[in-house]
């Protein structure tokens, strides 16, 4: 039994006053000799007090007045059913299978229990007690801002204990909310950060950071290699060595890979915990640069500058490409306006097919244009020979565009613009490399797992709308420890269902009163 307002249990000492009152109440009796003839005994008798029957009606008022109290404490019978508030964090460290229920394990869940669960991120949903997990799906997501919000909102509109599951440590009082995580450590090995550094054109350095949580001292390692249709490739690396459990170590390997290669991958061979982040991938930057003119520039070149970062979105600070009319530095990619040439050109020119050349008539250019000489140092003539040229490209050390005539006699021209998109779009692309979205950023957000992933499914390579590719890194986890079981015996007690009885007391106290006093002449 438990009781709503127990405080009203204190009318119960002025009820057992009265009750013993009446029960061992003193009455008058009188001793009648049986035979009138005898003497008058002189003995006298002394009153004595004993518990006695009271009159019937006197012990209706009674229990009615207890029944009464009984109802104003709020008497009720605790049941087998219980109602729960759970919120569980569906981050990608709760995906393992059983975590959850491991988490759950100690509030002895059974069928007859409801659970109202508050999934992180995800809509709220009832279901029975011996299945929470069946409707939940992971997300690769930060899911920490989200938990903490959804928590000051639940204890603000919930009046009863709520739980929570996750293995973060607790950021509210105990009292407040039942935090409970898994009493396992999350058995895992992960992959923690997987770049790429173009060295030379179509070779590169990769270096993946291993995190090994288990007890485990060796894996096989798939690529770093190119993604295609059927998932990721590449050569098979041997047994390599992981770190002891709660470290991380590097690994790096040189890869080749073709101009148009879109993505690259890599992949632990590991039966773990968590399979989303045995595997990483990376996609090839397409940010556009951040372009700095020269002051020396002319207005329409300026113009033409601003336009074109304009369509492109933001920049990446990261990377910077150079306009100047000017020679410049070896190491840093740009365009270098030489206007002025003077050299006439062959009257044979054919066009080299290149990126920078596509989409403009250079027959009508020629025509009413003069070039110059173009420099030494691996510089390639795209329109023109190296003793008279329009335009000349260079890719080592760095992508950097030559244009040996007067530009901006072309600037009324449509022919301008696309020449201008096709040298900033190739100098640009020149210092791209290959990058991975943080999982919870704008571009990366609801990106969700599930328990059973492949490893190919997520974190991975995800298109948006536009058509572009971006890929998700897989969330870097923090080493997990073993939870010691929490005390759960008073919570338990709380949320335990409870079937109210006041009303029929109330209603029954009501009766018996009002019976005892329409008897109270006949049930002496």
């Amino acid at each position: 039994m438990t009781f709503a307002a127990p405080w009203a249990l204190l009318l119960l000492i002025p009820w057992l006053a009265t009750a013993l009152y009446v029960l061992l109440a003193t009455r008058e009796v009188a001793y009648v000799p049986f035979v009138r003839l005898w003497p008058k005994s002189e003995a006298t008798q002394q009153a004595r007090r004993s518990v006695h029957r009271p009159p019937l009606w006197v012990v209706g008022v009674l229990l009615a007045m207890l029944l009464a109290i009984l109802a104003a404490a709020g008497l009720g019978v605790r049941t087998r059913r219980r109602s729960i508030t759970v919120i569980v964090d569906c981050g990608v460290s709760m995906s393992a299978k059983g975590r959850v229920d491991s988490a759950l394990a100690p509030l002895k869940l059974t069928s007859a229990d409801t659970l109202h669960v508050i999934p992180i991120p995800g809509e709220p949903f009832d279901v029975a007690g011996d299945k929470p997990v069946d409707r939940l799906i992971f997300t690769a997501d930060d899911t920490t801002s989200l938990l903490d919000h959804t928590l000051r909102d639940t204890l603000a509109k919930t009046a009863g204990p709520i739980v929570v599951v996750s293995d973060r440590p607790p950021t509210f009082a105990e009292s407040a909310a039942l935090w409970l995580r898994p009493a396992a450590p999350l058995d895992d090995v992960a992959i923690e950060l997987f770049s790429v550094t173009p060295t030379t054109p179509g070779k590169a350095q990769a270096m993946v950071r291993i995190f090994n949580g288990t007890e485990r001292t060796s894996a096989g390692l798939i690529g770093p290699g190119v993604v295609n249709l059927h998932g990721p490739t590449g050569f098979i690396s041997p047994k390599i060595d992981l770190p002891p459990r709660g470290q991380r170590r590097d690994f790096f390997f040189d890869i080749d890979y073709a101009a148009d290669v879109e993505a690259l991958s890599v992949e632990i061979l590991i039966d773990d915990a968590i399979r989303a982040d045995n595997s990483a991938y990376l996609v090839r930057d397409r940010r556009t640069p951040a372009i700095l003119p020269d002051a020396a520039l002319s207005p329409s070149q300026r113009r033409m500058i601003d336009i074109y970062a304009a369509h492109r979105g933001p920049a990446d600070p990261a990377r910077k490409i150079t306009v100047a009319p000017f020679p410049l530095p070896p190491d840093r990619p740009g365009v270098w306006l030489a206007a002025g040439g003077s050299e006439k050109l062959p009257r044979e020119l054919n066009v080299t097919s290149h990126p920078v050349t596509r989409s403009v008539d250079w027959p009508a250019i020629a025509a009413d244009a003069t070039g110059g000489r173009v420099p030494g140092d691996n510089w390639k003539a795209l329109f023109g020979s190296p003793n008279a040229a329009l335009l000349a490209v260079r890719e080592a050390p760095v992508r950097q565009v030559w244009v040996g005539f007067d530009i901006d006699a072309f600037s009324n021209w449509s022919d301008y613009v696309v020449l201008w998109t096709n040298v900033l779009d190739w100098v640009g692309d020149g210092s791209q490399g290959f990058v991975a979205e943080a999982a919870g950023e704008s571009k990366a957000a609801n990106v969700w797992i599930t328990a059973d992933a492949s490893v190919h499914d997520s974190p991975g390579v995800y298109s948006h709308a536009d058509g572009s590719k971006y890929a998700v890194a897989p969330p870097v986890l923090p080493p997990a420890k073993a939870q010691a079981a929490p005390d759960t015996s008073s919570f338990l007690r709380s949320v335990a269902a409870v079937r109210p009885l006041s009303s029929y007391l109330s209603f029954l106290a009501l009766g018996i009163f009002a019976l005892s006093l329409a008897g109270r002449g006949r049930l002496t």
